[in-house]
């Protein structure tokens, strides 16, 4: 689809929701309202800005023309104009097609593209604080085509999802995962951050009172802002987070997200609650060593956040937090901090225990006979994430054997919880195959076999 295409999907100017019957502005042809008083309360904004996208003009450019008309927009107008989407969508084309010519070259045009990337965060920094800039800026065509409808995977996840559409390949043992990660570069390539660091900013400014500085510690805080925009950006970043492919895609470009997770955490709990259900808690977890992030999780293991959560994503939570206590996902090496982290984690266990103790057995036999990362939208490895379902199994017999399950206490969940890491491979053999399926159960033992060796 080209991004003339894109620029003119239907999608409220107004809320930024997608739906099936709306009012198109027929003057430019992209902006869309939900409803006659949307249209009504927008479309004065909308006009200053309303004309068609010189499709013709822009089609002609290459990068470096597309780079300067870009600049020029931001750095002589300070403004957004009918054309800068278009640009924006133009130049994010010509610049995966560069990267995807020779992968010796990738790294020079990473660096170019990140300079740039650098640039224009900087000018919305100095020019968007104004609340009015901004709605502006939301009201010109394709603005909210690009920042919601974007791809913003790395050039090499790109590739992924052609070579291997169904996920991640099964490996026999983890030197032919490191192999495969090698070749694809997986954890270094950064081309991601090229546009998603724009989207971000762009989208944290539209959620916070003042423009955020990367260089102080308060990246997403301040006072959240309250209208559609607003809302919409959040669930925006909500979305980008909670996705497994975007996380490792975009690496300096989330930076500013998790003070802006905390900032929700601590003043919009049933917003905060909204996002978990998308499913951004693994993000949470993995950028645990953030000081942000380990905040968020003291306040999740608390029982009005539990209690709120969808099944599925208690699951979800539950299982992630267990595994980490033995692979932790953050890069902390600082054995206290670490050791702070994994306390919170174990809080959290307890807290969907003592919390869910009535259905509890319901609840570990629910998440045992699902492949839980179909749930997640990601092209992840449903091997690894199998093996990460193991201790359900472990946790449901414990439970079975006590008489009374309201007996149960956090001390014993702590209990069970450390005394796992001292279960065998032989006897998690037992638990894994009440897990996966018989291909994966096979992948798993040959790895097991692999490491012991």
């Amino acid at each position: 689809m080209s991004f003339h295409d894109i620029i003119q999907a239907p999608i409220c100017y107004a809320t930024l929701r997608e739906s099936t019957d709306m009012i198109r502005c027929e003057r430019c042809g992209c902006a869309w309202y939900s409803s006659v008083n949307q249209r009504d309360r927008y479309l004065p904004i909308h006009m200053k800005v309303c004309t068609t996208p010189d499709y013709e003009m822009i089609d002609q450019l290459d990068i470096e023309q597309c780079y300067d008309k870009l600049l020029g927009v931001l750095e002589l107008k300070c403004d957004f104009d009918h054309n800068t989407a278009a640009l924006l969508f133009k130049f994010n084309e010509l610049a995966k097609i560069e990267g995807h010519k020779k992968l010796r070259k990738r790294s020079k045009v990473a660096k170019n593209l990140n300079d740039i990337s650098f640039e224009f965060r900087e000018l919305l920094r100095i020019n968007f604080r104004s609340t009015d800039l901004l709605t502006k800026a939301w009201s010109c065509p394709g603005i909210p085509q690009f920042v919601m409808f974007v791809e913003l995977q790395s050039l090499t996840y790109e590739g992924l999802l052609i070579l291997h559409p169904k996920g991640r390949p099964n490996f026999q043992n983890s030197e032919e995962d490191a192999q495969f990660d090698k070749k694809y570069n997986m954890h270094y390539d950064t081309s991601g951050d090229w546009i998603g660091c724009f989207i971000i900013e762009f989208l944290i400014l539209s959620s916070v009172e003042h423009s955020i500085d990367s260089d102080l510690e308060n990246d997403g805080t301040g006072k959240l802002l309250c209208n559609d925009h607003a809302n919409a950006s959040r669930t925006r970043i909500g979305q980008i987070f909670s996705n497994l492919i975007l996380r490792n895609s975009l690496k300096e470009a989330l930076f500013p997200v998790p003070g802006l997770i905390l900032n929700i955490a601590e003043s919009h709990g049933r917003e905060f609650i909204n996002l978990l259900n998308l499913g951004i808690f693994p993000g949470i977890l993995e950028w645990a060593d953030q000081a942000y992030s380990l905040r968020t999780l003291e306040i999740i293991r608390h029982s009005e956040i539990i209690n709120a959560l969808d099944e599925n994503i208690l699951l979800i939570i539950l299982t992630e937090c267990c595994h980490a206590l033995e692979f932790p996902p953050w890069q902390l090496k600082n054995d206290v901090g670490n050791e702070n982290i994994k306390d919170c984690c174990k809080e959290i266990v307890v807290s969907i225990f003592s919390n869910k103790l009535v259905q509890i057995v319901d609840l570990l036999l629910k998440g045992m006979s699902q492949q839980l990362e179909k749930l997640i939208p990601d092209w992840r490895a449903s091997s690894c994430f199998g093996q990460k379902r193991i201790i359900l199994a472990y946790l449901h017999e414990l439970v079975e054997l006590e008489s009374n399950v309201m007996d149960i206490t956090p001390e014993t969940i702590m209990l069970w919880i450390d005394q796992w890491k001292h279960v065998s491979t032989d006897q998690r053999k037992r638990f894994a195959q009440r897990v996966m399926d018989s291909n994966s159960f096979d992948n798993w033992i040959l790895k097991c076999e692999y490491m012991q060796n």
